[in-house]
């Protein structure tokens, strides 16, 4: 791989280097693990932040990005002396804000903030990130601690079952106008990743309604990843085939790639900026592709990895849209194990490709 991508690298415009792989995939974990991304104190203690605001403090804690955090912690287990803890502590917020009749908000804001319309909803996706979290997070913090845990989520995932028998994006809690019309609130292929997330967790956790429900969603978005315009979904899309232990491939269900590498956000749209979560899935994904195909997959992140490098600032934070803020935390995340997978291919390393966060 290695021989690969220096290939790749000099017959494209691309400025990036090994070296430039290597060091900004720790940078980024040291960043991760140094700023407040995690609440120390108050209510949410432990639970991580979807982003920092302008004054380096976090904005909302994050159920989601917190399942993604126990993920990721537990692929650099051998990396960071304090995983037990920060796990640990994050497992702790879950049990917290998931101890009561209702769920949690989506978004626990930390200061006050206008209403938020993902408030009035739970998701299916957000609470499969949270529960393959916790399945993660029992190699740290012990099985039994995060399937307790777990129980307390299935149910409200279980009312998430349509009529059909597939899983629903959401429940909506109590009365008022329906949610937006957005691709988080709309059935479409990305519910891949839920599905199959949810079929990660040990067999136990789960009722039989609930996996087969994820099951029949995997089938029925089997194949239909360009139904999106929008990239993040997409990309959520192949992510979850590849969890169901399908193979990588590269053309990223016949996403153009620009020769600047800016994906933009909406292919719908040509002037749609570009976002540094989507340059991080492409790239995971194509860091999977093996075999005759994975030439192609080289030249193509090479160009991507240098994209991203745009969005990492001088601290190690990962911008959402390149040169300004906020410092985003599952972007973060997303570029540590991209530039880190990168690194690893280099080298000659296996990626084991259920360690996707």
């Amino acid at each position: 791989m290695m021989d690969g991508i220096i290939a790749a690298a000099a017959k494209s415009q691309a400025a990036v280097t090994l070296a430039e792989i290597s060091a900004t995939a720790t940078q980024i974990k040291d960043w991760l693990v140094t700023a407040p991304v995690q609440t120390c104190s108050g209510p949410y203690a432990g639970g991580v932040a979807g982003w920092l605001d302008a004054d380096g403090t976090a904005s909302y804690a994050y159920g989601e990005i917190t399942g993604y955090w126990l993920s990721w912690l537990s692929s650099i287990r051998e990396e960071c002396a304090d995983v037990e803890a920060r796990a640990a502590a994050a497992v702790g917020f879950l049990r917290s804000t998931w101890s009561g009749n209702a769920p949690p908000d989506t978004r626990l804001y930390l200061h006050p903030a206008p209403p938020d319309w993902r408030n009035r909803a739970v998701f299916t996706f957000d609470m499969a990130m949270i529960v393959r979290g916790l399945a993660h997070a029992g190699e740290l913090v012990g099985i039994e601690r995060c399937a307790a845990v777990a129980r307390q989520i299935v149910p409200w995932l279980v009312r998430c079952i349509g009529a059909d028998g597939a899983l629903l994006t959401h429940v909506q809690l109590g009365a008022g106008s329906p949610l937006p019309c957005r691709w988080s609130t709309q059935p479409g292929p990305f519910q891949a990743k839920a599905s199959a997330a949810l079929l990660c967790a040990p067999p136990a956790w789960l009722p039989a309604e609930l996996r087969d429900a994820a099951r029949l969603t995997l089938d029925k978005w089997a194949g239909r990843a360009a139904e999106h315009s929008e990239l993040h979904p997409r990309f959520y899309a192949l992510e979850g085939r590849i969890l169901a232990g399908e193979t990588a491939v590269p053309d990223l269900a016949g996403t153009v790639l620009p020769s600047d590498g800016r994906l933009p956000e909406d292919l719908s749209d040509p002037a749609a900026l570009v976002r540094a979560d989507v340059l991080a899935q492409a790239i995971r994904i194509l860091a999977l592709v093996e075999g005759e195909e994975a030439a192609a997959a080289e030249a193509r992140t090479v160009i991507l990895a240098d994209a991203l490098l745009n969005h990492v600032d001088t601290s190690g934070a990962v911008l959402f849209r390149r040169g300004t803020g906020p410092q985003n935390v599952w972007c973060a995340i997303f570029a540590a194990q991209a530039f880190a997978w990168l690194a690893a291919r280099s080298a000659g390393r296996a990626i084991e490709p259920s360690s996707l966060v």
